[in-house]
C-alpha cells in the first residue's frame, strides 16, 4: 500500500499540505497524506474508530479498482488536459459553460444546441481569402464576420494595413452581415498595444460596427521575431493597454486566445473585462474557460470564398 501511495502521489505531484496533522493513526507518510487530502484513499476503521491505512498490507483488487476511480475524478476536478499535460485549473476564473454533448457537426459545419444559449455562426477573414461575394456568404448562413485590419510586422514592427481590409468592411456591411474587426499584434510594449488601437480605429473611421474589436497576438516561432521571447506579464500588459485604448476611442474591446496561449500565457483575470474570442479548432470548444466566440476551424468552405476562411461561432445567452 505504501508503495502504490508513493507511486499514485508521485504521478499526480501530490504533496501533503504543510503541517498537515495526519488522520490515521498509524500512518504519517506524506504520499499517503496528500492522497487522503485529494480524496483518493480514504483507509478503514478499527473497532476502537481508529482510521488505518495499514501501509505495509499488500493490496486487494477492490482496492485498486477504487483508486482508479477516484483518480479520474480527481484530475477531472483539478486539471486541464492538453496536448498530455495536466494543468491546474484557476478558479478565480468562470468556467466555459456549454455542454460538449450539444455540440453536432452537420455539412462541414459544428453547430449548438442546448436549448437555452443563442448561437450564431460566422467567419473571420484577410486579404488571403480573396474577392469575396458577400452577398453569397450571408446567403450561405452566415452572420458575422470579423475582418482583419492591418498587422505589425514580427521583424520590422511596422504597421500596416490588411489590403483587403476597406472591401471587406463594405462589402459585409452592405450584405447585412454584423462586423467586427481584429489587428495582428505583435506588441511587446503597452506604447505600442495603444499605438495599434489608435492605428485600427482611424482605419475603420466612421464604419459602424457591431462587434468588438480584437487584440490578436500570436507567437511567431522565428527566434529572429522581435516578440519571440516576450512572457505572459508583459504579454498581458499589451492587451489591457490595447483593450483601454480602443474603448477610450469609443468601440468595444476583446481579446483573441489561442487554447495554449491562454493556460501558459495571459493572466486571464486581467482580460475578464473584455470579450474572449478562443481559438480551439474541433469539434466543440475544449477551452476550459469563459468566453463568447469560438473559432473552430481553419479550412471552412463557404459561398462566395473561393478560398478556405476560419469558422466562428458566437454564444449569446438567452435572457
Amino acid at each position: 500500500r505504501d508503495d502504490v501511495a508513493d507511486l499514485c502521489a508521485a504521478a499526480l505531484t501530490l504533496r501533503a499540505p504543510s503541517g498537515m496533522a495526519s488522520p490515521f493513526a498509524d500512518s504519517s507518510r506524506g504520499s499517503v497524506l496528500a492522497l487522503f487530502n485529494a480524496g483518493i484513499l480514504a483507509g478503514s476503521f478499527d473497532e476502537a474508530g481508529n482510521r488505518l491505512y495499514k501501509g505495509g498490507d499488500t493490496l486487494r483488487r477492490s482496492e485498486i479498482c477504487s483508486i482508479l476511480i477516484h483518480v479520474p475524478d480527481y484530475v477531472k476536478r483539478t486539471f486541464v488536459i492538453l496536448n498530455n499535460t495536466l494543468i491546474p485549473i484557476d478558479y478565480s476564473l468562470r468556467p466555459s459553460p456549454y455542454d460538449e454533448s450539444c455540440f453536432y457537426t452537420k455539412n462541414g459545419r459544428v453547430y449548438y444546441d442546448d436549448g437555452v444559449t443563442k448561437a450564431r455562426y460566422g467567419i473571420d477573414v484577410s486579404y488571403y481569402q480573396g474577392d469575396v461575394d458577400w452577398k453569397a456568404v450571408a446567403a450561405d448562413g452566415i452572420e458575422f464576420v470579423m475582418i482583419r485590419s492591418g498587422y505589425r510586422g514580427s521583424s520590422s514592427g511596422a504597421l500596416i494595413e490588411d489590403s483587403k481590409f476597406r472591401d471587406y468592411i463594405t462589402g459585409a456591411s452592405k450584405a447585412g452581415l454584423d462586423v467586427g474587426v481584429y489587428f495582428f499584434s505583435q506588441a511587446v510594449t503597452e506604447d505600442e498595444a495603444r499605438e495599434e488601437a489608435r492605428y485600427t480605429a482611424q482605419l475603420i473611421g466612421d464604419t459602424e460596427l457591431e462587434l468588438p474589436v480584437f487584440f490578436d497576438w500570436e507567437r511567431v516561432s522565428d527566434s529572429e521575431s522581435r516578440t519571440y521571447d516576450l512572457g505572459g506579464a508583459e504579454l498581458t500588459d499589451c492587451a489591457v493597454a490595447f483593450c483601454e485604448e480602443t474603448e477610450a476611442l469609443g468601440f468595444d474591446a476583446g481579446v483573441y486566445v489561442y487554447s495554449e496561449t491562454g493556460y501558459y500565457g495571459y493572466t486571464l483575470l486581467r482580460l475578464s473585462d473584455y470579450t474572449i474570442w478562443n481559438s480551439s479548432i474541433g469539434n466543440y470548444p475544449y477551452f476550459y474557460y469563459a468566453h463568447s466566440m469560438w473559432q473552430y476551424s481553419f479550412k471552412g468552405a463557404v459561398d462566395g470564398i473561393d478560398h478556405d476562411c476560419d469558422m466562428d461561432m458566437m454564444f449569446i445567452k438567452s435572457k
